[in-house]
C-alpha cells in the first residue's frame, strides 16, 4: 500500500518482533514509538490515564481519528489491532460497575471440560463485557470520523478477530457456546470468527456469506479491492475474496490449520481440515 502511494497508519498490538521485524521496518514507520509488543504514533498528546484505558482502547481510537482527519484528502491504509479483548482483562471503571449491576441477572456459573481444561459455558464476566463495550465504542468513533470527513462511501472497512474467545484457561473470561473449545484450540470455538467487510459499491449492504475463508485472504483481497497488482509469491496461502464480495462463488481447495505445540489455553498439538 505504501509503495502504491498510500499513507500507512498503525496503532496497537504488534506481536511480530522488534527492530527489523517491527512495524517501523514493515511499511508503517518510521517513527512509531514502541512499548514492547505495542507501538503508537509519536506526538505530544498524552495517552489516556491507564486506570480508565488499561487496554489503550481509547488511545488507539484517538490516534486513528486524528490520522483520518489529517489525511482525509489523500489515500491511506490504517491498521488498528486493538489490545481488547485480550487478557489481562481491563476496562474503564464506570463500565465495569455497569456490568457488575447487570451481573445480578446473569446466568449462574456453569462449566464443562475439554481434555484436562475447564470450559466456561456462560457469559457473565462483568469486566470482560466492559472491555468489549469500550472497544465497540472506540470502533464506532473511528467509523464516525469517516462519516464526518465525507470518506465513508469511498473507504473499505474490515473487522475480524484473530482467534476465538478465551474460554478454557487464563481467567476463563468468556464462553464460545454453541461452538466447542476457544482460543488455542482447533475446534470451531478457536477458529470460527466474525469477519465483517464494508465496501461501498461492491458489497450488497446487509448481505451474508457462509463460505469458509481465512485470514491469509486479507492480503490479496485488499490488493484487489484497491485495484493494485497481486503478489502471488507473497500470499501463496490466501486468495482474493472479491468474487464472494460481489455475490459470486469462490474456487479453492480445503483449508488447513496446524498447531504443533502445547498452548497456554490447554490445547495440545493437532491439525484441522475444513472441506466445504
Amino acid at each position: 500500500m505504501r509503495d502504491a502511494g498510500y499513507t500507512n497508519f498503525f496503532a496497537g498490538k504488534w506481536h511480530l518482533g522488534a527492530d527489523r521485524f517491527s512495524p517501523n521496518a514493515q511499511g508503517f514507520g518510521p517513527g512509531l514509538a514502541g512499548q514492547g509488543q505495542f507501538f503508537y504514533p509519536p506526538g505530544g498528546v498524552p495517552p489516556p490515564n491507564p486506570r480508565d484505558d488499561p487496554k489503550t482502547t481509547d488511545r488507539i481510537a484517538n490516534e486513528a481519528v486524528r490520522f483520518i482527519e489529517a489525511n482525509k484528502d489523500k489515500p491511506f491504509f490504517a491498521y488498528l489491532p486493538f489490545l481488547a479483548v485480550h487478557s489481562p482483562i481491563g476496562a474503564r471503571s464506570d463500565l465495569i460497575e455497569k456490568y457488575k449491576r447487570k451481573q445480578t441477572a446473569a446466568p449462574t456459573e456453569a462449566w464443562g471440560h475439554e481434555r484436562t481444561s475447564r470450559v466456561r459455558l456462560v457469559q457473565n464476566h462483568a469486566a470482560y463485557a466492559a472491555m468489549l463495550e469500550q472497544m465497540d465504542t472506540a470502533i464506532g468513533r473511528v467509523l464516525a470520523a469517516l462519516d464526518r470527513t465525507g470518506l465513508a462511501e469511498r473507504t473499505i472497512v474490515i473487522f475480524m478477530s484473530d482467534n476465538g474467545g478465551l474460554a478454557t484457561a487464563e481467567g476463563w473470561p468468556t464462553s464460545k457456546l454453541p461452538l466447542r473449545g476457544g482460543k488455542g484450540w482447533l475446534y470451531e470455538g478457536g477458529i470460527r470468527e466474525p469477519w465483517i467487510i464494508r465496501a461501498p459499491g461492491i458489497i450488497q449492504p446487509g448481505s451474508r456469506c457462509d463460505t469458509p475463508v481465512i485470514s491469509a485472504d486479507f492480503y490479496p483481497t485488499i490488493l484487489e479491492l484497491a485495484k493494485l497488482p497481486l503478489h502471488p509469491q507473497q500470499h501463496r496461502d490466501g486468495v482474493s475474496l472479491l468474487p464472494l464480495l460481489k455475490g459470486g462463488q469462490l474456487k479453492r481447495g480445503p483449508l488447513f490449520w496446524h498447531y504443533p505445540h502445547y498452548g497456554n489455553q490447554g490445547g495440545a498439538p493437532k491439525s484441522s481440515l475444513l472441506i466445504k
